[in-house]
């Protein structure tokens, strides 16, 4: 007997939950550079950008009201404040309907001890996995799209010439001068870097911040770094690394061909808000809210209650055949840039 046509959608809220939970082999990045902002359910949202009218200060006698004098106003830019509305991202995977008569048979064979996942709700969880893993990967194309890009920076604040970071003997000053112009320019601090894999790399190669780390490196030496260490080294409270891929598909026998979604010889300093590291080494952004200044944020609405709640919703339903059945996952959320509190150097890989 075949299942009957589903006029609603089947929602599963718990095993939702599970898969949000669980950690991917993949060192996604995009939350921890761009704080996360809910919009308490509703599509639109507003946000304010970054901008340096508190920075402005009146002559001293102007800044205080007199008897009969006028209070000083603050002259705010036009458009400080935009409309923006969440997109819907969402990814499905086809199931044949026999491969779930299979699972139900199974589950009538051999009852399921109460508390377990029967056999079709395990083989869900496996494809909602994958489901939410693709989710994960375009969440990172958006940050990258936002933050590695040389035209979202100030003019003034960002290089597009070749940077030698493995060679370059001040490149402890170089950062920490770079720090200094974004604030005095915007009136925040980054307060992270984010590198490329090469970036990395050609930062644990430079001979200065070996020295500051060991003391003088040596083969019988060797250096013990770590980004830690580099976030010390630059007085910046978080250093992460860009190291998530995309693939083409793999075939029976040959790997897939994969692309970094971090541009590698890349690299910027930006703010982000970030309030302190949890355990799990992932960043808090406890004051985050529409106004709080960041080089950019991702505003979520989570699914309405009846759909399941929380920041992923997952759903099933047939064909119209009636011999596929589809299992759902979807997001609702943007990144949205509002500052250009940060620097950017294009290319760490100068000789």
């Amino acid at each position: 007997m075949g299942l009957p046509v589903l006029t609603e959608r089947q929602h599963f809220p718990v095993i939702a939950n599970l898969v949000v939970g669980v950690r991917t082999a993949q060192n996604f990045i995009a939350d921890k550079i761009a704080p996360g902002i809910d919009t308490n359910g509703a599509p639109e949202y507003e946000y304010d950008l970054t901008d340096n009218s508190a920075m402005v200060a009146p002559k001293p006698e102007e800044a205080s009201r007199g008897l009969r004098g006028e209070t000083t106003s603050i002259l705010q830019p036009e458009e400080a404040t935009k409309k923006g509305t969440v997109k819907e991202w969402a990814r499905k995977a086809e199931i044949d309907i026999n491969e779930i008569e299979a699972d139900r048979a199974r589950d009538r064979a051999y009852p399921v001890p109460v508390g377990r996942m029967t056999n079709e709700e395990r083989r869900y969880k496996r494809l909602a996995a994958k489901l939410y893993f693709n989710l994960k990967v375009l969440k990172e194309q958006s940050a990258a799209s936002k933050v590695f890009a040389l035209l979202k920076y100030d003019v003034t604040l960002r290089d597009p010439n070749p940077a030698n970071f493995k060679g370059d003997a001040s490149i402890i000053k170089l950062m920490l001068s770079k720090i200094r112009a974004v604030s005095r320019k915007w009136g925040v601090k980054p307060d992270t870097l984010l590198l490329g894999w090469d970036t990395l790399l050609n930062l644990f190669d430079n001979a200065a911040i070996l020295d500051r780390v060991t003391g003088g490196a040596s083969v019988a030496n060797p250096a013990d770094i770590d980004l830690a260490l580099l976030a010390k080294l630059f007085r910046i409270p978080q250093v992460v690394c860009g190291e998530a891929v995309i693939q083409t598909l793999a075939l029976p026998g040959a790997a897939g061909v994969p692309t970094d979604i971090w541009k590698p010889n890349g690299c910027a300093l930006i703010h982000t808000g970030i309030t302190g590291i949890d355990e799990d080494g992932d960043a808090e952004f406890d004051d985050a809210d529409e106004s709080t200044p960041a080089f950019v944020k991702r505003f979520f609405k989570n699914v309405p209650e009846e759909l399941g709640g929380g920041p992923l919703t997952l759903q099933a339903y047939n064909s119209l055949n009636n011999k596929i059945r589809y299992l759902e996952a979807t997001e609702y959320w943007k990144h949205e840039q509002t500052s250009q509190a940060g620097f950017y150097w294009d290319n760490t890989n100068a000789a």
